[in-house]
């Protein structure tokens, strides 16, 4: 199923797809909605349950991140609510993920020194991840960055699952 959601993706990708109409722009919502939820929920989050996934959720001291993940595993240690283990950060389609992108993703890590995950930034084909504890990422050096569009849809899917897969918090 990951490899033909990766697929999916890639055809919304090359504008092969209506949502974004005959330009090719895309709104962030619109990248999250048909990019970056299908990819989440064929890794096995449930985006439909706030102790999984929660979207917008707010970040201590101002903002809002994308997505904020959960650990199932975790939901009986009352910290499961309130400290997420990956944090991702959307950006629409054709935006460049850059050093400012990244410098936002580090502000919202910075509120949680609780953490030990993943933060990631995406435009919904490439994805740069950062590695989270502390408080702090690695100042403008992902860890990985999966490029969807690059390879078989499944040497993508095995990457991205690699890094977003479910498997990684569950006992």
């Amino acid at each position: 199923m990951l490899e033909q959601v990766v697929e999916r993706i890639r055809r919304v990708d090359s504008g092969d797809s209506p949502f974004f109409g005959n330009t090719g722009h895309s709104l962030e919502w619109q990248t999250r909605y048909y990019m970056v939820d299908p990819l989440l929920r064929a890794l096995c989050w449930d985006t439909g349950c706030p102790r999984e996934v929660r979207v917008e959720w707010p970040v201590p001291g101002g903002g809002r991140v994308d997505y904020a993940l959960f650990a199932p595993g975790d939901s009986d240690d009352p910290k499961h609510l309130y400290v997420p283990r990956v944090l991702i950060e959307v950006k629409r389609k054709q935006v460049n993920l850059s050093v400012e992108v990244s410098d936002q993703l580090s502000g919202y890590v910075h509120h949680w020194p609780e953490m030990v995950g993943l933060a990631a930034m995406t435009n919904g084909i490439i994805w740069h991840f950062y590695y989270a504890e502390g408080g702090t990422i690695p100042p403008h050096t992902p860890a990985e960055i999966v490029d969807l569009s690059l390879g078989s849809a499944i040497e993508a899917a095995t990457k991205i699952g690699g890094c977003l897969g479910h498997h990684i918090w569950c006992g």
